[in-house]
């Protein structure tokens, strides 16, 4: 099945799904969608496209390219598809939102989700009761609010003179795009981590702001910084209130002065001396992360499946023109993306200057008597 004459039908498939907040190459598309395209080997049907338009990346320079696009509607959509893959590539090399995210909501034209949440007052103060068998009874009910948070759009433009690329070997220029695909992905997990710190600013149906900011916690002595006792402390409590752990994220040097401790680091041969099972199976964070944003000596716990939602809008968006008086190519990328706190007590900052005192409140393990 050739699809050489296809590729503006493809490129338009790709557009629908890509305004419903699905960010998918051409290449995953062909292995995806197209699988008896080139069933011997799927995941190179991309390649295997490019032979059948007598296209050689290694040695086909972008203006030959450029050229046949300007006289073959399909070169012109291939040329916009092999940009958005590139800097695809390079958003996914340094990408890990998606790692962290318990569940993604599309919602196409609207930039605002309205989503229930728990109010955790009610969750300490309501009990449970003797109920007898066959009479009516009455409960303490657990009040659920109305939370609305809203997308941002997000993007960057890259202005690149006709000689920068013109005459370059299009793999060559692929790796120019990667790069710009990392200082894209850059806002969007700032944006994240800005969310899992201070909350996402959802809004109550009085149009109040609601307090989503994480929790913080001291450690055993801020003299030795965050030991594995610490890491544990967060586990335990966050595992007790239904929220278990599996992922940790700090700064550069927070997360080498991490990975550095013996229980991280170093291997024992044999068994501990004596083992303790605890019910439910307690895990220390087993992923780290790293970003400039988290404060130093502080550490962010994650239970990931309770945390954080993503609210997508828009998926990545390429749009490009040319400016022929200037003679540049233009080049603007956008999503719009928005985070929402699920959990509150579902993540919770370990700080390593400040001594521990006590849990905040919204840690309470409360059981009515």
């Amino acid at each position: 099945m050739g699809l050489h004459k296809k590729v503006t039908q493809l490129h338009n498939e790709l557009m629908e799904l890509r305004n419903n907040g699905v960010t998918r190459t051409l290449r995953q598309h062909l292995s995806s969608d197209y699988p008896d395209y080139y069933p011997q080997d799927p995941e190179h049907a991309l390649e295997h496209l490019f032979n059948e338009l007598d296209i050689k990346p290694n040695t086909m320079e972008v203006q030959q390219l450029v050229s046949l696009a300007e006289g073959d509607e399909n070169m012109k959509w291939l040329w916009y598809e092999i940009l958005l893959s590139a800097i695809h590539k390079g958003i996914t090399n340094i990408d890990f939102t998606k790692e962290l995210i318990a569940v993604t909501v599309t919602k196409q034209n609207s930039d605002t989700l309205t989503q229930p949440y728990i109010i955790t007052e009610d969750m300490k103060t309501t009990k449970g009761k003797d109920v007898a068998p066959g009479v009516s009874f009455e409960l303490d009910k657990i009040k659920v609010g109305q939370k609305t948070i809203k997308s941002k759009k997000k993007g960057r433009a890259l202005e690149i003179p006709y000689e920068t690329i013109r005459y370059s070997p299009i793999n060559l220029i692929g790796q120019f795009f990667q790069g710009f695909g990392s200082v894209i992905i850059a806002d969007k997990l700032a944006t994240l981590i800005d969310v899992l710190t201070n909350g996402d600013n959802g809004r109550d149906q009085s149009d109040e702001l609601i307090d989503e900011s994480a929790g913080t916690i001291g450690v055993y002595s801020s003299t030795n910084g965050i030991t594995y006792k610490d890491i544990l402390r967060a586990s335990v409590r966050l595992w007790r209130l239904g929220r278990p752990t599996g992922h940790m994220i700090g700064d550069e040097n927070t997360m080498i002065d991490i990975l550095d401790l013996d229980e991280f680091k170093k291997r024992e041969a044999g068994v501990e001396r004596a083992k303790l099972n605890l019910r439910g199976k307690i895990r220390v964070p087993e992923n780290g992360y790293v970003h400039e944003d988290i404060a130093t000596k502080k550490l962010i716990v994650i239970s990931k499946d309770n945390c954080i939602g993503e609210f997508v809008t828009q998926g990545l968006m390429i749009e490009k023109d040319k400016d022929i008086i200037r003679q540049l190519h233009e080049l603007a990328a956008s999503f719009i993306v928005g985070y929402m706190i699920l959990h509150r007590n579902a993540r919770v900052i370990v700080n390593g200057n400040a001594n521990f005192t006590s849990w905040p409140s919204l840690y309470d393990i409360v059981r009515p008597k």
